[in-house]
């Protein structure tokens, strides 16, 4: 299948907003789920955008189903599971390892998913969508 940009920033916008729909859509469409920003953009791909949220979680679940790469590297050498474990998204965590993805990948700096988690913010979105404290050792389980 050709890839469709106007699927793809579709698709970008919709894990930005956590539209399933949007996202479903747009990957029915020739969306590329592997697509990345330019390295002076960060060098993200929309594995790490969905990574980051949990609101886009279901949409990480589709990005995965269609095959997108979870050892995908931005401009650092982060994973997509970096990203979520920088922003404590257990669920997201949980389905990138389930995917395969790598918990000793080492960014540029030598930084693995689980340092990564310990080195940001002890602020974040909590299991119930609140904003609060980050219970990071039960993060931290998840990637042992």
């Amino acid at each position: 299948m050709s890839k469709n940009k106007h699927a793809t920033g579709v698709l970008s916008k919709a894990i930005l907003e956590g539209d399933v729909a949007a996202a479903k859509e747009a990957i029915a469409n020739g969306a590329d789920v592997n697509h990345k920003w330019h390295k002076l953009d960060g060098g993200y791909s929309l594995m790490h955008r969905a990574a980051r949220s949990a609101k886009s979680n279901a949409i990480l679940k589709l990005l995965i189903d269609a095959k997108a790469n979870v050892h995908a590297l931005d401009a650092n050498a982060w994973t997509p599971l970096h990203m979520a474990a920088a922003w404590h998204n257990g669920e997201a965590i949980t389905m990138l390892r389930a995917a395969g993805a790598d918990v000793n990948a080492k960014s540029k700096d030598g930084k693995t998913p689980l340092d990564a988690l310990w080195e940001s913010h002890p602020l974040g979105t909590l299991p119930d969508g609140s904003y609060g404290v980050v219970d990071k050792g039960a993060i931290a389980a998840l990637l042992a």
